[in-house]
Protein backbone atom coordinates (compact mmCIF):
# COMPACT_ATOMS: atom_id res chain seq x y z
CA UNK A 1 0.00 0.00 0.00
CA UNK A 2 1.43 3.36 -0.96
CA UNK A 3 1.68 5.87 1.85
CA UNK A 4 3.64 8.94 0.84
CA UNK A 5 5.06 11.21 -1.81
CA UNK A 6 8.05 8.95 -2.38
CA UNK A 7 5.71 6.06 -3.02
CA UNK A 8 3.71 8.14 -5.50
CA UNK A 9 6.87 9.13 -7.33
CA UNK A 10 7.93 5.49 -7.47
CA UNK A 11 4.54 4.58 -8.97
CA UNK A 12 4.92 7.29 -11.62
CA UNK A 13 8.38 5.94 -12.48
CA UNK A 14 6.98 2.42 -12.73
CA UNK A 15 4.19 3.56 -15.06
CA UNK A 16 6.70 5.42 -17.24
CA UNK A 17 8.94 2.34 -17.39
CA UNK A 18 5.95 0.18 -18.34
CA UNK A 19 4.99 2.62 -21.11
CA UNK A 20 8.53 2.40 -22.50
CA UNK A 21 8.42 -1.40 -22.44
CA UNK A 22 5.08 -1.35 -24.29
CA UNK A 23 6.81 0.50 -27.12
CA UNK A 24 9.32 -2.25 -27.87
CA UNK A 25 10.17 -5.04 -25.45
CA UNK A 26 6.74 -6.41 -24.55
CA UNK A 27 5.36 -6.47 -28.14
CA UNK A 28 8.56 -8.19 -29.27
CA UNK A 29 8.36 -10.85 -26.55
CA UNK A 30 4.55 -11.24 -26.61
CA UNK A 31 3.28 -10.29 -30.07
CA UNK A 32 -0.22 -11.72 -29.50
CA UNK A 33 -0.79 -9.14 -26.73
CA UNK A 34 -0.23 -6.14 -29.00
CA UNK A 35 -3.85 -5.84 -30.27
CA UNK A 36 -5.03 -5.54 -26.67
CA UNK A 37 -2.68 -2.79 -25.49
CA UNK A 38 -4.38 0.32 -24.13
CA UNK A 39 -2.90 3.54 -22.77
CA UNK A 40 -1.52 2.80 -19.30
CA UNK A 41 -3.89 3.87 -16.54
CA UNK A 42 -3.80 3.43 -12.80
CA UNK A 43 -6.55 1.48 -11.09
CA UNK A 44 -7.40 -0.02 -7.72
CA UNK A 45 -7.51 -3.78 -7.54
CA UNK A 46 -9.60 -5.35 -4.81
CA UNK A 47 -8.84 -8.95 -3.83
CA UNK A 48 -9.63 -10.71 -0.61
CA UNK A 49 -10.44 -7.52 1.26
CA UNK A 50 -7.14 -5.89 0.27
CA UNK A 51 -6.66 -3.06 -2.18
CA UNK A 52 -3.61 -2.79 -4.44
CA UNK A 53 -2.65 -0.10 -6.92
CA UNK A 54 -2.11 -1.46 -10.42
CA UNK A 55 -1.29 -0.14 -13.89
CA UNK A 56 -3.68 -1.48 -16.53
CA UNK A 57 -2.05 -1.86 -19.95
CA UNK A 58 -4.16 -4.45 -21.76
CA UNK A 59 -7.89 -4.92 -22.25
CA UNK A 60 -10.05 -7.55 -23.94
CA UNK A 61 -13.73 -6.74 -23.39
CA UNK A 62 -14.02 -6.42 -19.58
CA UNK A 63 -10.86 -8.42 -18.88
CA UNK A 64 -7.73 -6.39 -18.13
CA UNK A 65 -4.04 -7.15 -17.94
CA UNK A 66 -2.12 -5.17 -15.36
CA UNK A 67 1.15 -4.72 -13.49
CA UNK A 68 1.16 -4.24 -9.75
CA UNK A 69 2.57 -0.88 -8.64
CA UNK A 70 3.30 -2.36 -5.23
CA UNK A 71 5.01 -5.65 -5.98
CA UNK A 72 6.84 -7.37 -8.79
CA UNK A 73 3.73 -9.11 -10.10
CA UNK A 74 1.36 -9.02 -13.04
CA UNK A 75 -2.30 -9.88 -13.08
CA UNK A 76 -5.56 -10.40 -14.88
CA UNK A 77 -8.92 -9.22 -13.62
CA UNK A 78 -12.31 -7.86 -14.53
CA UNK A 79 -12.84 -4.14 -14.98
CA UNK A 80 -15.73 -3.42 -12.61
CA UNK A 81 -15.96 0.30 -13.24
CA UNK A 82 -13.59 3.08 -14.17
CA UNK A 83 -10.31 2.55 -12.31
CA UNK A 84 -11.50 -0.50 -10.37
CA UNK A 85 -10.46 -4.11 -10.99
CA UNK A 86 -12.08 -7.10 -9.31
CA UNK A 87 -11.80 -10.89 -9.46
CA UNK A 88 -8.07 -10.49 -9.96
CA UNK A 89 -5.53 -13.24 -10.19
CA UNK A 90 -1.87 -12.31 -9.65
CA UNK A 91 1.07 -14.04 -11.33
CA UNK A 92 4.83 -13.83 -10.70
CA UNK A 93 5.62 -13.27 -14.40
CA UNK A 94 4.16 -11.44 -17.36
CA UNK A 95 4.32 -14.70 -19.31
CA UNK A 96 1.93 -16.41 -16.90
CA UNK A 97 -0.42 -13.42 -16.80
CA UNK A 98 -0.39 -13.18 -20.61
CA UNK A 99 -1.37 -16.83 -20.95
CA UNK A 100 -4.28 -16.29 -18.58
CA UNK A 101 -5.32 -13.04 -20.27
CA UNK A 102 -5.33 -14.65 -23.71
CA UNK A 103 -7.15 -17.68 -22.33
CA UNK A 104 -4.63 -20.07 -23.79
CA UNK A 105 -2.35 -22.80 -22.63
CA UNK A 106 0.18 -21.77 -25.24
CA UNK A 107 3.88 -22.16 -24.70
CA UNK A 108 5.78 -18.92 -23.98
CA UNK A 109 7.25 -18.63 -27.48
CA UNK A 110 3.75 -18.88 -29.00
CA UNK A 111 2.26 -15.95 -27.06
Amino acid sequence: MRTGTGDSLNAVEMVMALEEQLEDEIPRRFPKLKPYFVPVSEARCIKGGFTAEVAVFGRRNDVVLFASLESAQFGVGELAEVSKVRHAQFYPTLEMAARSFLGTGERPHDI
